[in-house]
């Protein structure tokens, strides 16, 4: 900007018939001359100083995506060895023996917890994880274990007093399918009593493995854009290690239990008329929850 400027001026006081550039024999005046030479001068160095400012420019901006390349470097390889130390402490529980086990895996809701918490980059997050009971009444999300912000996560949901709310079709969903949910979502502003949460965005995952419902893995985020797709895959994953250990922790009858449990209760809940085929899908939960 400054060389344009500069090279305006210049070729303005070669305007011969300017009256305030030329005397009237239409020879340049003083002035004219000095603000000629200012500018003819100012040209070359405005230009220099132009093209630093673009080096200087490109310099700032490849150091800034190096800074921002090197930070993305060090969040995966955070987030890599948070869902090591899950699968790890996992891999442990599943060699102890069955009296240690009930101890270990209740330990391993903190280890899972923190270690989500680690997953995302975005600031105060908080990670809670929720423990499934299946009672006559119908499901419970409770026995919250959290780990990120200073406030603990009292939520409980039953499903006897609110069988249409949307943490029930998380539970019963693909976990794949899992959504990052945002206050800014029009078709999701019942998800959550906003106005009244630390939280503008959240990320809830079923923890459950062919067919059995363990429970539910939530990240949230004060902000409603501070959640990403890495975020969820990575929240995904630990679900996923948290079912898969599980599953091989607990007896076959107790994985057996767990997901008849469940039939009945939806045998219950659908009523007589479309009870038929209960015991057959019993069957086969339990022989899933048997070959794991």
């Amino acid at each position: 900007m400054g060389t344009l400027l500069a090279s305006l001026v210049s070729a303005l006081t070669f305007l011969p018939y300017y009256p305030t550039i030329v005397d009237a024999n239409g020879q340049p005046l003083q002035g004219t001359i000095v603000v000629r030479v200012v500018s003819l001068i100012l040209i070359p160095v405005l230009a220099a100083a132009d093209k630093v400012a673009d080096w200087q420019a490109k310099k700032e901006s490849t150091a800034a995506l190096a800074e921002e390349a090197r930070k993305a470097q060090q969040t995966y390889q955070h987030s890599i060895s948070s869902l090591l130390l899950i699968a790890n402490r996992g891999a442990d529980i599943a060699h102890e023996t069955p009296g240690k086990r009930k101890t270990q895996l209740r330990d391993l809701r903190t280890v899972l917890v923190t270690a989500t918490h680690g997953l995302s980059n975005a600031a105060q997050t908080r990670a809670t994880y929720y423990t499934l009971i299946i009672t006559e009444e119908g499901r419970i999300l409770g026995e919250p274990v959290s780990h990120g912000r200073v406030e603990e996560s009292t939520t409980i949901w039953e499903e006897s007093k609110d069988r249409s709310h949307s943490v029930w079709g998380i539970m019963d969903g693909e976990d794949v399918n899992a959504p990052i949910v945002r206050s800014t979502d029009e078709d999701r502003k019942d998800w959550a009593d906003w106005d009244q949460k630390k939280y503008k965005s959240f990320i809830s995952v079923p923890v459950k493995a062919h067919g059995v419902q363990f429970g539910m893995l939530s990240l949230n985020a004060p902000n409603s854009e501070d959640l990403t797709e890495t975020d969820r895959m990575a929240v995904l994953v630990a679900a996923r290690i948290m079912a898969t250990t599980l599953s091989l922790a607990l007896e076959t009858n107790q994985l057996k239990e767990l997901g008849d449990s469940l039939v009945k209760l939806r045998a219950r809940q659908a009523g007589p008329f479309e009870a038929t085929g209960t015991e057959s899908k019993l069957d086969s939960v339990g022989s899933s929850a048997a070959g794991q």
